[in-house]
């Protein structure tokens, strides 16, 4: 499993059983809720890197918008809500 994976289960709470083989997580609800709402941010976090177009000379800022990380950091986070609650998210923008 991936290391950052793991790490992200062990923040959310999971635990790691070795029955019947190693590597098979147990979460609870909340939990669960907790792991996925974890990878989504990493992955909304990762559309904003703002290295890429830094080196071509560009304020980081405007690498950021011509890039179109923005929408895509948005879009993540539109398409997986972190903290839904029946069906309304309870996220800020």
């Amino acid at each position: 499993m991936n290391e950052k994976i793991k790490q992200l289960a062990e923040q959310a709470g999971g635990t790691q059983k070795y029955v019947p083989s190693p590597g098979v997580w147990q979460f609870f609800d909340d939990e669960l809720e907790k792991f996925v709402g974890l990878i989504v941010t990493e992955c909304a976090n990762a559309a904003m890197n703002k290295e890429t177009g830094i080196e071509n000379g560009l304020s980081p800022e405007l690498a950021l918008v011509l890039s179109g990380r923005a929408q895509a950091y948005k879009q993540i986070l539109k398409l997986f809500p972190i903290g839904e609650k029946d069906g309304k998210s309870t996220q800020t923008d």
